[in-house]
């Protein structure tokens, strides 16, 4: 079976901590590694040397780009191997802002909801991604509210990570808990998806009823066939 995905990861606050839970990293790296229609994104506030660094300390995985310094670099991984910066990509940044004396928080109200100004320019390098690289839909990303709230809200499958701004939990996607059972919480959201499709083989339903998979599958919420675009996995 072959679909079209495109996983966002916060790399500093949810696949480093996911890397600790090492059974069901590898069980997340083999499904990843099972599809070539699966594009891995990771986000990291920290400069490119810094994370491959820790990338090949904890995880075997590879992503397919690097968004770092928190949206203001973007980096894609060659054929060879090695890796390489866009350097188109800086042009599609938003102008210059003053830092505030909350650094990376925006002043302005988005219902209620305080919006970073980091997530603004993460959420720019998925859409360069999408635009000039025509990297595939749906869209998961799984990452914090507190950093990347627009990006899980303009995802076709939200996982988020921790507490809400909200005190209800959110309407679609999933909500996982900050933790080592993180991958296991991941593989399990993106499955149940797929499974909720209609997309899962034999394989794959297998590997959906394996623990850890199953047993750490965070809370799920239906997700509206409206907002996905239609014959898309």
């Amino acid at each position: 079976m072959n679909f079209s995905l495109h996983l966002v990861a916060d790399f500093d606050e949810v696949w480093l901590p996911a890397a600790f839970d090492a059974p069901s990293m590898r069980r997340l790296e083999a499904f990843l590694g099972c599809f070539p229609g699966v594009v891995l994104t990771l986000l990291s506030a920290q400069p490119l040397p810094i994370v491959l660094e820790r990338l090949d300390r904890y995880t075997d995985v590879l992503p397919d780009h690097w968004v770092t310094q928190n949206g203001k670099a973007l980096h894609h991984r060659s054929l060879h191997g090695s890796w390489e910066e866009d350097l188109d990509f800086p042009h599609w940044l938003p102008w210059p802002r003053e830092s505030t004396g909350g650094g990376e928080w925006a002043s302005r109200e988005s219902g209620g909801i305080p919006t970073p100004l980091v997530g603004e320019e993460r959420a720019t390098a998925i859409e360069f991604l999408t635009s000039q690289w025509e990297e595939s839909l749906p869209l998961a990303v799984a990452a914090t509210p507190w950093r990347d709230w627009g990006l899980l809200q303009s995802a076709h499958v939200p996982i988020t990570v921790g507490p809400t701004f909200q005190e209800e939990p959110p309407s679609r996607g999933f909500q996982l808990a900050p933790g080592k059972a993180l991958a296991a919480g991941i593989l399990g959201a993106l499955l149940t998806h797929l499974e909720e499709r209609g997309s899962l083989g034999s394989q794959e339903a297998r590997l959906l009823h394996e623990g850890p998979a199953l047993a750490m599958r965070g809370k799920s919420f239906p997700i509206p066939q409206e907002i996905l675009p239609p014959q898309v996995l």
